[in-house]
């Protein structure tokens, strides 16, 4: 998603070539203005000179657009430090849809970190979440990094620093949860669509993450601790 500004000052919330939401007046851009912060600067283009402006989707089309309109209950997108991996490719216009948890079973952030960013290992994740709380940023969320494999094309991948049978630190807890909240209002992602790496259709029986970083190692404690954080 992003804004389209217009030579009259009219703003649209773009998605591909159609429009959710329209501002049009000099109030309403100042209260989008007041929902938005500096984050998001980089969503905002200028249309050409001469590019007609686009029809709004109707209410009854919007469907898996309407949770994506801004809101001024919106969580923002917690801080993330930008580390790039050249471990991406192209969702090939697949619309996110999910998000897949993962553990690193290294205690280590710096050699995860190396790992990802060494194009022979073919693996990376969108995000790492650290012990202490920070949050690493290696792909962009447009495009699809390598961390499920069968699984990548409309999911997120969120990596989490932890040894077998370790829990989330609460640090890192508090900034997955806030990672997560965005992330499920920012495309749309119910808490049914977020899982574990082993939970998913082409894994099952692969791979032992996300191990016990939400609790036992079952599918079940991982929907308990969405239930209790995410609803």
């Amino acid at each position: 998603m992003w804004f389209e500004i217009f030579q009259d000052g009219t703003v649209f919330l773009m998605y591909g070539d159609k429009a959710i939401q329209k501002w049009d007046t000099e109030m309403q851009v100042a209260q989008l203005q007041k929902i938005l912060d500096s984050s998001v600067a980089n969503k905002f283009s200028f249309a050409p000179k001469d590019k007609p402006k686009p029809s709004l989707i109707a209410t009854d089309e919007l469907g898996d657009f309407a949770p994506n309109a801004p809101s001024t209950s919106a969580p923002l997108k917690p801080e993330v430090k930008w580390v790039a991996s050249p471990n991406f490719s192209s969702r090939n216009g697949k619309r996110i849809k999910r998000i897949i948890n993962h553990y690193t079973n290294v205690a280590n952030l710096a050699s995860t970190i190396s790992w990802y960013q060494n194009s022979q290992s073919q693996i990376s994740a969108h995000y790492i979440v650290d012990k202490n709380g920070t949050i690493y940023q290696m792909v962009e969320d447009a495009d699809k990094a390598w961390h499920a494999p069968g699984e990548n094309n409309d999911s997120i991948g969120i990596e989490h620093i932890a040894k077998a049978g370790e829990r989330l630190a609460p640090k890192q807890e508090e900034a997955t949860i806030a990672l997560h909240k965005w992330l499920m209002v920012e495309y749309g992602i119910s808490p049914d669509n977020v899982t574990g790496h082993r939970f998913t259709e082409h894994n099952r029986g692969k791979t032992d993450c996300p191990h016990s970083i939400f609790g036992v190692n079952t599918e079940q404690a991982l929907r308990d601790w969405v239930k209790k954080n995410l609803g």
